[in-house]
């Protein structure tokens, strides 16, 4: 049976904002340079508009079987390049298919290829384990330091390597293998042109390898996203935009996979909070994955259970700002409470607090119920078979709506942001269960129920 969850008195805009999150503008792309080399075996490079740098004694340029062939001699720093001349993108992407060391040779310890686009310069490195590492040209913000961006590149496999920039933001991600999650995001760095505004890319053999290594390279691209988005169509179910996971300290009790099912989502991102080690004991988290800040897909739900901000930068600033632009476009960002979350997350202070339906005032710790705080639906009646014994003692905000009390505690508070929503829960996943009141997290129905107060706060409804 289909049961309707009447809205709240927020605005059919807010409610719009929520069903067409998912409908993100288009974003027009323009492949301004591809080389493959398929059915160019035999060919020179410079046939096909490279210019060569160097001789046969510092490095050749075959190509057949359908890739770029470049054997590396031991030339240190010397071992020629070829360019190819092409715009200089604004925002862009460049990537490419790469076999290091594709002959397995023992000699491969030291830099050998590089791959560069304008004053960005990469390379692989097999000294212990394949790294590839990257430097800048010029004044780039961090000119003359080494950054690892992959520390586990595969060897004499072809795998794809992916470079997503803006310029204008100066902020670059570079993806390996994995090409929906970037394995290293930098920020405060500058790509920039040649002094006539144009650019180049460059590969080239680094030569210090003690041995011969053959490297290949192919389905070379560069991609600009400078061009004018381009409006789509409007997607009219609730949940067909991204949704995405972010999976803290208590996870598991929140049961995050039956009630996804509840929502009827099955292609969630799933981010997981991990504790770093520490010299001192303090503790320091961090996330297993690091999601993209330049990806022009945006969520239309997000869930935060029990996550912590910091200490350690689990959550970077940067990624906080990225989640306030989603939910300012019309994102529901949902945050399930926990011991290391909201007052004890570091929330305070950051971009995030501007969002949250309660407020902090700088509130620390937990509150323990005087007895099982029976948690209601918001109708006024209660559910006795579910209790919380913990939970955060916060205020809402002025503009927010109360979607469930337990015991007159607001428990399940919401606030529209922009085109979007946030909504806290209040309660702690801890506790002891007392006589028959049973926790929230092991009652059989908590799942659906907090899927359909997140249903509730937009308006909408689930079967």
């Amino acid at each position: 049976m289909r049961r309707t969850v009447m809205a709240l008195g927020i605005a059919v805009s807010l409610l719009l904002g929520c069903c067409l999150a998912g409908a993100n503008a288009a974003i027009s792309k323009e492949v301004v340079f591809s080389q493959d080399f398929q059915g160019k075996d035999g060919k020179k490079i410079e046939d096909l508009g490279w210019i060569r740098n160097g001789t046969d004694e510092q490095s050749t340029w075959e190509i057949k079987d359908g890739v770029l062939e470049i054997t590396c001699f031991n030339k240190p720093y010397k071992g020629g390049y070829i360019r190819m001349k092409v715009p200089f993108v604004t925002r862009g992407e460049f990537s490419f298919d790469v076999n290091i060391n594709s002959k397995g040779s023992s000699g491969y310890q030291h830099l050998s290829l590089r791959v560069g686009l304008y004053n960005l310069k990469t390379a692989f490195n097999g000294y212990m384990k394949n790294k590839w590492m990257r430097i800048f040209d010029g004044a780039a913000g961090k000119d003359g330091d080494w950054a690892y961006m992959s520390k586990d590149v595969p060897v004499g496999k072809t795998i794809k390597c992916k470079i997503l920039f803006d310029a204008s933001k100066e902020t670059i991600e570079y993806y390996c293998e994995d090409m929906e999650n970037p394995c290293y995001v930098e920020q405060g760095v500058k790509l920039s042109p040649a002094a006539d505004g144009s650019g180049s890319i460059l590969i080239g053999n680094y030569g210090v390898a003690s041995d011969t290594i053959i490297n290949q390279i192919s389905n070379i691209k560069l991609v600009s996203f400078d061009g004018k988005p381009k409006a789509s169509a409007a997607i009219e179910q609730p949940r067909a935009g991204q949704t995405t996971v972010y999976r803290g300290m208590a996870f598991e009790r929140y049961r995050l996979e039956e009630m996804l099912s509840a929502l009827h989502v099955n292609n969630a991102r799933v981010y997981t909070t991990l504790v770093g080690l520490g010299l001192r004991p303090v503790n320091s988290f961090r996330l297993d994955r690091q999601p993209s800040l330049l990806s022009s897909v945006r969520d239309s739900l997000i869930i935060m259970a029990d996550v912590p901000l910091g200490p350690g930068g689990a959550v970077q600033e940067a990624l906080q700002r990225r989640l306030k632009e989603d939910i300012s476009s019309g994102a529901h960002l949902v945050i399930l409470g926990g011991l290391f979350t909201l007052d004890r997350g570091q929330f305070e202070g950051s971009p995030l607090e501007e969002v949250l339906p309660v407020k902090l005032d700088g509130i620390r710790g937990l509150a323990k119920a005087p007895k099982p705080l029976p948690i209601e639906d918001g109708s006024g009646a209660s559910e006795k078979v579910a209790s919380i014994f913990y939970y955060h003692d916060l205020t809402p905000v002025s503009n927010a709506c109360v979607l469930a009390s337990a015991d007159g505690h607001p428990l399940i508070v919401s606030r529209p942001f922009g085109k979007g929503l946030v909504t806290v829960f209040t309660g702690m996943p801890c506790g002891m269960t007392s006589g028959r009141s049973q926790a929230f997290w092991e009652w059989s129905g908590w799942p659906k129920y907090m899927a359909q107060m997140i249903c509730k706060a937009e308006g909408s409804y689930i079967n």
